[in-house]
Protein backbone atom coordinates (compact mmCIF):
# COMPACT_ATOMS: atom_id res chain seq x y z
CA UNK A 1 0.00 0.00 0.00
CA UNK A 2 3.18 2.24 0.63
CA UNK A 3 4.53 1.59 -2.48
CA UNK A 4 0.81 2.50 -4.57
CA UNK A 5 0.85 5.70 -2.34
CA UNK A 6 4.96 6.47 -3.75
CA UNK A 7 3.71 6.06 -7.02
CA UNK A 8 0.69 8.19 -6.64
CA UNK A 9 2.57 10.87 -5.49
CA UNK A 10 4.77 10.85 -8.21
CA UNK A 11 2.06 10.93 -10.68
CA UNK A 12 1.07 13.78 -9.29
CA UNK A 13 4.39 15.67 -9.66
CA UNK A 14 4.67 14.60 -12.72
CA UNK A 15 1.36 15.88 -13.94
CA UNK A 16 2.31 18.79 -12.11
CA UNK A 17 5.46 19.37 -13.83
CA UNK A 18 4.60 18.80 -17.27
CA UNK A 19 1.21 20.83 -16.93
CA UNK A 20 1.63 24.64 -16.70
CA UNK A 21 -1.53 26.15 -14.69
CA UNK A 22 -3.44 28.28 -17.23
CA UNK A 23 -3.75 32.31 -16.77
CA UNK A 24 -6.66 33.57 -15.51
CA UNK A 25 -8.72 35.64 -18.03
CA UNK A 26 -11.61 38.31 -17.58
CA UNK A 27 -14.38 35.52 -17.18
CA UNK A 28 -12.56 34.03 -14.25
CA UNK A 29 -12.14 37.29 -12.56
CA UNK A 30 -16.18 37.75 -13.62
CA UNK A 31 -17.20 34.69 -11.70
CA UNK A 32 -14.89 35.16 -8.59
CA UNK A 33 -16.31 38.85 -8.08
CA UNK A 34 -19.98 37.02 -8.93
CA UNK A 35 -19.25 34.41 -6.14
CA UNK A 36 -17.47 36.46 -3.88
CA UNK A 37 -20.31 39.06 -3.95
CA UNK A 38 -23.26 36.88 -3.28
CA UNK A 39 -21.33 34.99 -0.07
CA UNK A 40 -20.67 39.04 0.83
CA UNK A 41 -24.38 39.35 0.31
CA UNK A 42 -25.80 36.56 1.97
CA UNK A 43 -23.50 37.12 5.22
CA UNK A 44 -24.50 40.97 5.14
CA UNK A 45 -28.15 39.45 5.29
CA UNK A 46 -27.38 37.20 7.88
CA UNK A 47 -25.89 39.25 10.20
CA UNK A 48 -28.55 42.27 9.69
CA UNK A 49 -31.14 40.13 9.91
CA UNK A 50 -30.79 37.61 12.81
CA UNK A 51 -27.45 38.58 14.38
CA UNK A 52 -27.80 42.68 15.00
CA UNK A 53 -30.77 41.97 16.51
CA UNK A 54 -29.12 39.73 19.19
CA UNK A 55 -26.52 42.55 20.11
CA UNK A 56 -28.43 45.87 19.18
CA UNK A 57 -29.61 47.91 21.98
CA UNK A 58 -33.48 48.12 22.59
CA UNK A 59 -34.84 51.51 20.85
CA UNK A 60 -37.29 54.02 22.53
CA UNK A 61 -40.85 52.42 21.83
CA UNK A 62 -39.40 48.80 23.30
CA UNK A 63 -37.95 51.42 26.29
CA UNK A 64 -41.15 52.97 26.16
CA UNK A 65 -43.16 49.79 26.44
CA UNK A 66 -41.03 47.88 29.23
CA UNK A 67 -41.23 51.16 31.90
CA UNK A 68 -44.82 51.27 31.47
CA UNK A 69 -45.19 47.34 32.25
CA UNK A 70 -43.15 48.07 35.13
CA UNK A 71 -44.58 50.77 36.42
CA UNK A 72 -48.01 49.09 35.99
CA UNK A 73 -46.63 45.88 37.95
CA UNK A 74 -45.82 48.22 40.46
CA UNK A 75 -49.35 49.52 40.48
CA UNK A 76 -50.34 46.30 40.89
CA UNK A 77 -48.04 45.44 43.87
CA UNK A 78 -49.02 48.85 45.87
CA UNK A 79 -52.86 48.47 44.76
CA UNK A 80 -52.30 45.31 46.80
CA UNK A 81 -50.88 46.65 49.19
CA UNK A 82 -53.40 49.19 50.06
CA UNK A 83 -55.96 46.18 50.07
CA UNK A 84 -54.09 44.28 52.36
CA UNK A 85 -53.51 47.27 54.80
CA UNK A 86 -57.38 48.03 54.52
CA UNK A 87 -58.42 44.12 54.69
CA UNK A 88 -55.66 44.18 58.06
CA UNK A 89 -57.58 46.71 59.58
CA UNK A 90 -60.73 45.28 58.98
CA UNK A 91 -59.67 41.83 60.65
CA UNK A 92 -57.90 43.72 63.43
CA UNK A 93 -61.48 45.48 64.29
CA UNK A 94 -63.13 42.55 63.96
CA UNK A 95 -60.66 40.64 66.43
CA UNK A 96 -60.60 43.69 68.78
CA UNK A 97 -64.66 43.18 68.66
CA UNK A 98 -64.09 39.64 69.31
CA UNK A 99 -62.12 40.05 72.05
CA UNK A 100 -64.09 42.66 73.90
CA UNK A 101 -67.26 40.61 73.52
CA UNK A 102 -64.94 37.93 75.08
CA UNK A 103 -64.14 39.82 77.37
CA UNK A 104 -67.71 41.29 78.91
CA UNK A 105 -68.74 37.43 78.32
CA UNK A 106 -65.93 36.75 80.88
CA UNK A 107 -66.82 39.52 83.03
CA UNK A 108 -70.89 38.40 83.18
CA UNK A 109 -69.38 34.43 84.27
CA UNK A 110 -67.34 36.73 87.00
CA UNK A 111 -70.33 38.09 88.14
CA UNK A 112 -72.40 35.03 87.57
CA UNK A 113 -70.53 33.33 90.11
CA UNK A 114 -69.95 35.69 92.71
CA UNK A 115 -73.62 35.73 93.06
CA UNK A 116 -73.26 31.91 92.83
CA UNK A 117 -70.84 32.15 96.05
CA UNK A 118 -73.12 34.10 97.84
CA UNK A 119 -76.01 33.08 97.33
CA UNK A 120 -74.31 29.60 98.32
CA UNK A 121 -73.11 31.54 101.80
CA UNK A 122 -76.91 32.98 102.26
CA UNK A 123 -78.21 29.09 101.82
CA UNK A 124 -75.41 28.08 104.26
CA UNK A 125 -76.44 30.55 106.92
CA UNK A 126 -80.18 29.84 106.48
CA UNK A 127 -79.24 26.17 106.51
CA UNK A 128 -77.73 26.71 109.77
CA UNK A 129 -80.77 28.93 111.44
CA UNK A 130 -83.18 25.79 109.97
CA UNK A 131 -81.27 23.76 111.93
CA UNK A 132 -81.56 25.30 115.05
CA UNK A 133 -85.11 25.79 114.63
CA UNK A 134 -85.77 21.93 113.45
CA UNK A 135 -84.01 20.01 115.37
CA UNK A 136 -86.33 17.00 115.23
CA UNK A 137 -85.32 16.85 111.36
CA UNK A 138 -81.91 16.72 111.57
CA UNK A 139 -81.26 13.71 109.73
CA UNK A 140 -83.74 14.78 106.53
CA UNK A 141 -81.65 18.51 107.07
CA UNK A 142 -77.96 17.22 106.04
CA UNK A 143 -78.94 15.43 103.30
CA UNK A 144 -80.77 17.54 101.65
CA UNK A 145 -77.94 20.14 101.83
CA UNK A 146 -75.44 17.57 100.72
CA UNK A 147 -77.96 17.29 97.86
CA UNK A 148 -78.23 20.95 97.08
CA UNK A 149 -73.96 21.22 97.72
CA UNK A 150 -73.72 18.55 95.03
CA UNK A 151 -75.72 20.23 92.36
CA UNK A 152 -73.60 24.00 92.91
CA UNK A 153 -70.59 21.78 93.11
CA UNK A 154 -71.59 20.45 89.74
CA UNK A 155 -72.56 23.51 88.44
CA UNK A 156 -69.52 25.58 89.69
CA UNK A 157 -67.75 22.37 87.82
CA UNK A 158 -69.97 23.32 84.33
CA UNK A 159 -68.66 26.38 84.73
CA UNK A 160 -65.05 26.41 85.31
CA UNK A 161 -65.22 23.77 82.39
CA UNK A 162 -66.70 26.00 80.63
CA UNK A 163 -64.23 28.93 81.39
CA UNK A 164 -61.67 26.76 80.17
CA UNK A 165 -63.19 26.03 77.05
CA UNK A 166 -63.69 29.64 76.59
CA UNK A 167 -59.71 30.25 77.05
CA UNK A 168 -59.03 27.75 75.14
CA UNK A 169 -61.47 28.70 72.19
CA UNK A 170 -59.80 32.34 72.60
CA UNK A 171 -56.30 30.84 72.59
CA UNK A 172 -57.36 28.80 69.23
CA UNK A 173 -58.97 31.71 67.49
CA UNK A 174 -55.77 34.27 68.18
CA UNK A 175 -53.39 31.30 66.89
CA UNK A 176 -55.47 30.94 63.80
CA UNK A 177 -55.67 34.89 63.01
CA UNK A 178 -52.03 34.78 63.62
CA UNK A 179 -51.27 31.73 61.04
CA UNK A 180 -53.82 33.43 58.52
CA UNK A 181 -51.35 36.73 58.92
CA UNK A 182 -48.89 34.73 58.55
CA UNK A 183 -49.96 32.61 55.22
CA UNK A 184 -51.12 36.02 54.11
CA UNK A 185 -47.64 38.06 54.48
CA UNK A 186 -45.87 35.05 52.98
CA UNK A 187 -48.55 35.19 50.10
CA UNK A 188 -47.71 38.74 49.60
CA UNK A 189 -44.34 38.94 49.79
CA UNK A 190 -43.88 35.75 46.89
CA UNK A 191 -46.69 37.74 44.62
CA UNK A 192 -44.69 41.37 45.09
CA UNK A 193 -41.51 38.99 44.25
CA UNK A 194 -43.23 37.97 41.10
CA UNK A 195 -45.04 40.92 39.67
CA UNK A 196 -41.31 42.92 40.26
Amino acid sequence: MARILVTGNSLLRRRRKSSPVPKRDWRDWFIMATVMGGVGYGLYFTAKRYIYPLIAPPTPPQLEQDKKSIDESFEKAFALLDQLNTDTTALKASEEARTQRLDSAVTEMESVMDSLKDSLKRRDADSCRLEDDVRGLRDLIPKALEAHKEGTDNRLKDLSQELKSLKTLMAAAKKNDAEKKDTSESGTVSEAGAGA
